[in-house]
């Protein structure tokens, strides 16, 4: 767990952050380069695959 303060300079908010990068480089898709106008498409997607959309 990260205990977070936003009323001053936080050390754990720069903790938080590195976490969130190292989680996120792990993913099979880090450093891909796409369009940013495929990412509302993309969302769509992923909601109509939850939601079982076929």
């Amino acid at each position: 767990d990260i205990d977070i303060d936003n009323t001053q300079c936080d050390p754990s908010l720069d903790k938080l952050k590195r976490r969130i990068v190292e989680l996120a480089s792990q993913q099979p898709y880090w450093g891909e380069e796409k369009p940013a106008r495929w990412l509302p498409m993309e969302q769509a997607i992923m909601t109509m695959k939850y939601y079982g959309v076929k």
